[in-house]
């Protein structure tokens, strides 16, 4: 059997969502449109992308503040260890100053 996590879904155009999803590479994949990327964040956050977004000319999502622009669907999911873990309802308050 399969976990969920609960994660933080940023679509293009749209306002983050969390969202719990079988714990699969199949279902990352399916969310970012592509191969996953993942970008390290404060606080044990990790936002994971399509790698190949820019080269497909992915539209804007967010700017990752001070570090560069996101495009396409990204997803935010906690860290632990090797593994994902749950994202918390305050996760979305906290990015909101990462993730313009």
């Amino acid at each position: 059997m399969t976990n969920e996590v609960q994660v933080i879904v940023y679509r293009v155009g749209a306002e983050p969502v969390l969202e719990k999803h079988p714990d699969t590479l199949a279902t990352w994949q399916g969310i970012v449109g592509g191969y996953i990327e993942a970008l390290g964040l404060p606080d044990g956050l990790l936002l994971i992308c399509d790698e190949d977004g820019k080269a497909k000319r992915s539209p804007v999502n967010r700017v990752l503040v001070g570090v560069d622009t996101i495009v396409g669907d990204f997803f935010v999911v906690r860290s632990k260890g090797e593994e994902f873990a749950d994202c918390k309802p305050q996760d979305i308050e906290f990015l909101q100053w990462k993730l313009l």
